[in-house]
C-alpha cells in the first residue's frame, strides 16, 4: 500500500512534467512566431525600400552648370563653377569638374575644343551660413571653386562643362550621382533661337 505523501509526490511529478511540456512547447511557438515574424518585418522593409527608390526616382532633379571666374592680382581668372538647380528642391553634398574645355575653333556644323582641366573637385564659396550639404531650390544656384585651383586668361574661357553633382532630397541619405553641363555653343544657339522669335 503507497502512502498519501507517495501520491501527492508522484501526481507533483507528473503535473511538473505536464507543465514543463506545456512550456517547451508554448516556447517552440513563440519562437516560430517570432521567425515569421522577423521575416515579415524583412519583407516590409524591402517594399519600403523598392517604394522609396521609386518615389525617387519619380522626383524631377535636375542641374545645370555655367562658368565663373574670380579676378585674381595677376589678372588671371580663377575657374569656377554655378550649379543650377532646374528641378525639385534638392541638397548638394559634392560636386565634382569632370572636364572643362575652351572653344578653338566654331564653325556652323560644331565646334573645337581644348582640355582646360578634368578631374578637378569643386569647393564651395563659403558664405558664413552656407556649408555642404547645401539646399538649394529650382532656380537657385550653388558656387563653387577648383581645387585646385584652375587659372586662365580672362580672355579665354570655358566653352564646355561637364559636372558630377552628388546630392539627396533630405540631406541625410545616401547622395545619387546627377550630371550638369553646360554649353557655350548651344546656350549662344538657344539665344539666337529666342531672339528671332521677338
Amino acid at each position: 500500500m503507497t502512502t498519501p505523501e507517495a501520491w501527492i509526490s508522484s501526481i507533483s511529478t507528473i503535473v511538473l512534467v505536464l507543465v514543463t511540456g506545456w512550456y517547451a512547447w508554448l516556447t517552440r511557438r513563440l519562437a516560430k512566431s517570432a521567425e515569421a515574424s522577423a521575416a515579415s518585418a524583412e519583407r516590409t522593409a524591402q517594399i519600403a525600400a523598392q517604394a522609396l527608390a521609386a518615389s525617387v526616382a519619380g522626383v524631377d532633379v535636375r542641374f545645370t552648370a555655367a562658368p565663373n571666374y574670380q579676378l585674381r592680382a595677376d589678372e588671371t581668372g580663377a575657374l569656377g563653377v554655378s550649379i543650377f538647380c532646374d528641378g525639385a528642391t534638392a541638397f548638394i553634398h559634392e560636386a565634382r569638374l569632370d572636364w572643362a574645355y575652351e572653344c578653338t575653333d566654331r564653325r556652323a556644323d560644331g565646334a573645337s575644343y581644348d582640355t582646360i582641366a578634368s578631374g578637378v573637385d569643386l569647393v564651395l564659396l563659403v558664405d558664413e551660413d552656407e556649408m555642404l550639404p547645401a539646399r538649394v531650390h529650382r532656380g537657385e544656384a550653388l558656387h563653387f571653386i577648383t581645387d585646385p585651383e584652375v587659372t586662365m586668361s580672362l580672355d579665354a574661357g570655358a566653352s564646355r562643362l561637364e559636372v558630377s553633382v552628388w546630392y539627396t532630397l533630405d540631406g541625410i541619405g545616401e547622395p545619387v550621382l546627377r550630371r550638369a553641363e553646360y554649353d557655350d555653343f548651344e546656350e549662344q544657339a538657344r539665344l539666337a533661337a529666342e531672339n528671332t522669335r521677338e
